[in-house]
């Protein structure tokens, strides 16, 4: 179980940085229309990965926490 809990925010990072590469290999590479394909393609497989990861962290959160099994996964923490 302590696995899950430390491969969801490892993947959620790992999207987060597929994004900004794609972003950088965009910027940098303005000339170029294979490179800036190359980094639409990153950013837009970023931005997913980042939605799904959170919105299934936030469902297993929502469902965890309803039925008392909090034990499972790390809690968001809301102040």
């Amino acid at each position: 179980m302590d696995l899950i809990s430390l491969a969801i925010p490892i993947v959620i990072g790992l999207s987060l940085i597929a994004f900004l590469w794609g972003l950088t290999v965009f910027i940098l590479n303005a000339d170029n229309e294979e490179k800036i394909t190359e980094g639409k393609t990153f950013m837009v497989w970023g931005v997913i990965g980042l939605f799904v990861m959170v919105s299934v962290w936030g469902i297993i959160n929502l469902l965890t926490g309803s039925f008392g099994f909090d034990f499972i996964f790390p809690q968001l923490k809301t102040s």
